[in-house]
């Protein structure tokens, strides 16, 4: 077994055991404050394969099982309306990565045999990729975009092909998860760089918006809704006609090591609610997303539980009242949607154009992030516990795929036009 290999089988345990999470916060802040170093992004060296077959090709950071959900787990469903019945298609990961039945997440009808109509392509097995006239690619992230925008320019100058075009699903402002440096500037050249090679499809029309809003342009834009994951759907929709009495229950979404999602406004919001609110006492606060040691508060504790299966999260919000969840960037972020959806009265912050006060009425949405307001947000929410009477949203738009789907349509169909026209 390789070292990076054996490596990775490490992190996940680590960062999977309550025992060992304290570590790989560590190693993850350490992590952080190290030099980025370009070089750390893998290159590809593309050689002529011919054939006039039409190949879609997904390419994505990792397809390791522990990191196949919400980006990735979304690129790849987009992937396959995309790709819809084509006969070939490869899923390219970048990272260095091995195939492995254990730690490898599974796809149905693909193989890591590069004979095969469907095929995974890992960099681990080499640099070399063989592209083709009629190679067609989808960058899933600015590492990705980064690593493929040469690949593309060598086929459309190898294949002498001037109308060539690459999609781009766009998840999130990725320059801003970085502070001003190399990583942003990064993130942010592979929006400039060839915009009109650039089929940009985006994760939310409030993402949409913010790029329009700061005159981002590409040769060709879409976007869908997200949509309520299939399996929270069936849970739901199970318990849409039951009207138990919720428990006086804080639902959070604590991500520590990710600073997009604020967890030192939420913690430090706490402590002065618990502090400051009279009944506090009578409340528990659960948080969600990742594992941390539980932080005692003055007369509160937020009970750490981390990353759940689906049907425990399932029954955490529908037990929940009140829940909060903070996302500093343009994008909605899954957890607000889906609290707010099960009924739990979820505080969320704007940020830009982005503002989910219409999603629901579930939603509280603040204009900043203020941790008094969130208090006095939290305080009139829980004052309401008695009288209140929490009802789930059935948002049609947001509980069917056909979003996606449609937008998925209409990039196939560009893309049928660039190949017939080329």
């Amino acid at each position: 077994m390789k070292l990076d290999t054996l490596e990775m089988k490490a992190i996940d345990f680590i960062k999977t055991n309550k025992l060992t999470i304290p570590v790989y916060r560590k190693l993850k802040s350490l992590q952080k404050s190290r030099s980025f170093h370009v070089s750390s992004i893998n290159t590809f060296e593309p050689i002529i394969e011919r054939g006039e077959d039409v190949r879609f090709n997904i390419v994505i950071p990792t397809l390791r099982k522990t990191r196949v959900f919400a980006g990735i787990s979304s690129a790849l469903s987009f992937f396959s309306k995309l790709a819809g019945e084509t006969d070939r298609c490869r899923i390219i990961v970048i990272s260095n990565e091995e195939h492995n039945k254990e730690t490898t997440y599974e796809i149905e009808g693909y193989s890591d045999d590069p004979n095969a109509p469907k095929t995974l392509f890992f960099a681990s097995n080499g640099k070399v990729i063989p592209v083709s006239r009629n190679d067609v690619f989808v960058f899933t992230s600015w590492k990705t975009a980064i690593a493929f925008i040469p690949v593309l320019k060598w086929q459309m100058e190898t294949f002498g092909l001037k109308n060539r075009k690459a999609a781009y699903l766009i998840q999130d402002f990725e320059p801003g998860f970085f502070a001003w440096s190399t990583e942003y500037v990064l993130a942010d050249s592979t929006y400039l760089e060839m915009p009109e090679s650039i089929i940009a499809i985006f994760n939310s029309k409030q993402l949409y918006d913010f790029f329009k809003l700061h005159n981002y342009s590409f040769a060709y834009e879409a976007f869908f809704t997200p949509s309520l994951n299939i399996e929270l759907k069936k849970r739901l929709l199970e318990n849409a006609e039951k009207n138990a009495k919720r428990k006086k229950q804080i639902l959070i979404y604590g991500r520590p090591s990710e600073l997009r999602n604020a967890f030192e406004i939420i913690r430090y919001s706490l402590e002065k609610w618990s502090r400051s609110y009279q009944k506090a006492k009578d409340w528990e606060i659960i948080s969600l997303g990742e594992g941390f040691e539980d932080i005692e508060l003055p007369n509160n504790k937020i009970v750490s539980k981390g990353k759940v299966s689906l049907d425990e999260y399932a029954e955490y919000m529908l037990n929940a009242y009140a829940g909060i969840s903070l996302m500093v960037s343009p994008h909605p972020s899954y957890p607000p949607l889906e609290m707010s959806t099960f009924g739990v009265r979820t505080i969320n912050n704007q940020f830009e154009n982005k503002d989910l006060s219409s999603f629901n009425d579930n939603i509280i949405s603040i204009k900043s992030c203020s941790p008094d307001l969130i208090v006095s947000e939290l305080t009139r929410i829980c004052d309401e516990y008695d009288t209140f009477d929490n009802k789930m949203s059935l948002n049609k738009a947001y509980l069917e795929d056909s979003d996606m789907e449609k937008t998925a349509g209409n990039v196939r169909s560009y893309i049928n036009e660039m190949l017939t026209n080329e």
